[in-house]
């Protein structure tokens, strides 16, 4: 034998596909053909929004409405109305559904898959001269 050749014994190979689709009613029966043409692992699914954006300015809207909203109580305003914002902050996430590793069950009839909501959340931080 040579010095520094190897030999292989054996390999591990693994080949990823990822699939994406807008109709959530057959994502049990893709799971299904996956696993029926030889995939022994199908996992990440991810649920998400395809267009954010309105949502997220929705949310930005309805913060920004809130923190603008007079507050009777706060201290060190005594009565005094606020003015010009002086500084503004924002910031906005969604939180999608993740749906952790699915495995096919052999001769199942269609794998189950719960789908549930997705939360839009905002935040504004405002600071104001008060009058």
């Amino acid at each position: 034998m040579r010095p520094n050749s190897s030999t292989v014994n054996g390999y591990i190979t693994n080949n990823t596909i990822r699939v994406t689709t807008n109709d959530l009613t057959i994502i049990g029966r893709l799971i299904d053909a996956a696993n029926g043409a030889g995939a022994n692992t199908v996992g990440g699914l991810n649920f998400g929004l395809q267009d954010h954006d309105p949502y997220v300015q929705q949310a930005l809207t309805s913060a920004t409405k809130q923190a603008m909203a007079p507050r009777g109580g706060d201290r060190g305003r005594a009565g005094r109305q606020g003015g010009a914002v002086v500084s503004a902050q924002e910031g906005s996430s969604y939180t999608p559904i993740y749906v952790g590793g699915v495995s096919g069950a052999a001769g199942a009839a269609t794998t189950p898959v719960q789908t549930g909501t997705v939360n839009v959340y905002a935040t504004v931080t405002l600071v104001v001269q008060l009058q």
